[in-house]
């Protein structure tokens, strides 16, 4: 939230938090679209009773990580493609420099990007460290759920 902005009334701030909790957002994404800060989520979340445990953060991360790989797929695709018609061009105009070096520069520049984005996918694919991060992310979530509930004299969850 900028400095210029009037602060949001707690009942519509409790509403919005509420609706996007429904459909799956975290806390953060929720700030962002609300344009507060995670702390005025959180406040919210509280005054409802909802929280946003580590559970839908993994969900949300998993569905995020597919998505970025699937349209990673896609595009080393369309550069495998691009390479293959400046090459086809290339043996087309053979006969001129010029030209025959552009095309052969395009399909040499798209095979390029095409192999990073396959060590990009390759290292993706091995999820042990993303695995690795996820279980500290989560064990970090319930020390600070933990210490909050302890702070507030209740039973930590």
């Amino acid at each position: 939230m900028t400095r210029t902005e009037p602060a949001r009334a707690p009942e519509k701030l409790d509403a919005a938090v509420a609706d996007l909790h429904a459909q799956g957002k975290g806390r953060n994404a929720t700030a962002r679209e609300l344009n507060v800060s995670t702390r005025q989520v959180d406040h919210a979340a509280r005054r409802l009773g909802i929280t946003f445990d580590a559970e839908n953060v993994r969900a949300a991360v998993a569905v995020n990580v597919a998505s970025a790989g699937e349209q990673r797929r896609k595009l080393a695709g369309r550069f495998r493609s691009v390479a293959e018609v400046a090459l086809n061009h290339a043996d087309d105009h053979s006969d001129d420099a010029a030209e025959l070096f552009g095309w052969l520069k395009a399909a040499g520049t798209a095979v390029d990007k095409d192999l990073a984005i396959q060590q990009q996918l390759d290292r993706a694919d091995d999820h042990s460290s993303m695995q690795a991060a996820m279980d500290r992310f989560t064990a970090f979530g319930a020390l600070v759920r933990g210490t909050a509930a302890a702070q507030r004299g209740e039973e930590p969850p």
